[in-house]
């Protein structure tokens, strides 16, 4: 399933990739033509771009009067086993029904791949996030792609995302590759201020140099990180009312940025325990506000994570929610009520915005989650919704 951080226009990409997504456009025509490489790696650091324009790539091939279409299918490969990696495979091909024994269903989807190209469509395989797939998943994608390369002209185009530039050992001349650069400071400040109108909410230049800077200079130009400041200052400056950040929960190093971003008039006065205890007074008393003023995929998380809570302590389980059981129960619950399917990267930086607002707890090095917000005030907030 695709899905995007940003509602684009059907037919671009972002405007600080769009050389990128044009590469990568001009890979899969080229394969419609029968020409050039089998195989592409995107490659770059985390949280640079990768994913989400390859989810745009897609739209661009909607025109229906072409000779050959190409038809996609993304494959999230992060905790990836055997046998799920070779069923998705197969369904990109087509295989409608894999042999169970997996030496039989290898040999299926490798005999696919080495078949001629087909005359009206083209099975493009993205995989992403293959640096986190089990080790036997990884060894299946890499005879991917060694029998792809092996056959030429195969019947396949595949893409691999990855953070690592040298995944397979692989002649790099007989690929295609496309490397995605940090984003610079002025790009960020660009997508920050994208970010914000998408909910709705302004961000002053002080609010967006801070998000942008610590995101360079923190996290790499983690594009991920920059969502979770924005959607912190998002509800920190919300419309209606003022700050609904917890502030004593965050890094003293971060309370006078924090108070700042909510009031400019503050300067730069020193912070007082009464300013921190004023501002977690207004925090515990606006929770519902905060929990109302988060942005539709995040609040369905959060409803997410209270459901595996539940779920946990019916069956007598106590302690916090691991990232894996989350993304499962998100999995089966967006599934069910027709929300688009996020990757866990993506989860993992939702549930690190809702951890900057303190919705939620994070343990064990950001691998488990529990709640900090009473199931009182989440119904409260829900029935206001509703």
């Amino acid at each position: 399933s695709f899905c995007t951080l940003l509602a684009m226009p059907l037919d671009s990409f972002w405007p600080e990739r769009e050389a990128e997504g044009a590469a990568m456009e001009k890979f899969v025509h080229e394969r419609l033509a029968g020409t050039h490489n089998d195989v592409m790696y995107v490659c770059g650091n985390c949280g640079c771009g990768k994913t989400s324009t390859v989810q745009q790539l897609p739209r661009r091939f909607f025109d229906s009067s072409r000779a050959r279409l190409p038809q996609f299918h993304y494959v999230n490969c992060a905790d990836l086993s055997t046998a799920s990696a070779l069923a998705a495979i197969g369904r990109g091909l087509g295989l409608t029904a894999l042999p169970k024994a997996t030496v039989a269903a290898r040999k299926a989807v490798l005999a696919a791949i080495a078949a001629p190209l087909c005359v009206r469509t083209l099975p493009v395989l993205i995989f992403d996030e293959v640096e986190a797939a089990r080790p036997p998943a990884h060894a299946e994608i890499r005879r991917i792609v060694e029998c792809a390369l092996a056959k030429g002209n195969s019947g396949v185009a595949v893409i691999i995302v990855s953070n690592s530039k040298e995944l397979f050992a692989v002649d790099a001349s007989r690929i295609q590759s496309v490397t995605f650069q940090p984003y610079s400071i002025p790009q960020l400040k660009s997508i920050a201020t994208r970010l914000s109108g998408e909910w709705g909410v302004t961000l002053g230049e002080a609010a967006l140099n801070h998000a942008a800077k610590t995101t360079v200079t923190t996290y790499n130009g983690d594009l991920r990180k920059l969502r979770s400041l924005c959607a912190a200052g998002a509800v920190t400056r919300g419309t209606d009312r003022g700050s609904c950040r917890p502030v004593a929960k965050m890094h003293r190093s971060e309370q006078r940025t924090a108070l700042q971003i909510a009031d400019p008039n503050v300067g730069a006065r020193p912070i007082s325990v009464g300013d921190i205890r004023a501002a977690n007074r207004e925090a515990n008393a606006t929770s519902v506000t905060a929990i109302r003023e988060l942005p539709q995929q995040m609040l369905f998380l959060l409803c997410v994570c209270w459901k595996a809570e539940d779920g946990l302590r019916k069956s007598g389980e106590t302690g916090p929610i691991a990232l894996r059981t989350i993304h499962a129960a998100f999995s089966k619950a967006a599934s069910r009520v027709g929300v688009s399917m996020i990757s866990v990267n993506e989860i993992r930086t939702l549930l690190a915005s809702l951890c900057d607002l303190g919705l939620l707890g994070a343990r064990s090095e950001q691998h488990a989650f529990g709640l900090c917000v009473h199931r009182t005030e989440l119904v409260e907030a829900l029935r206001h919704e509703s």
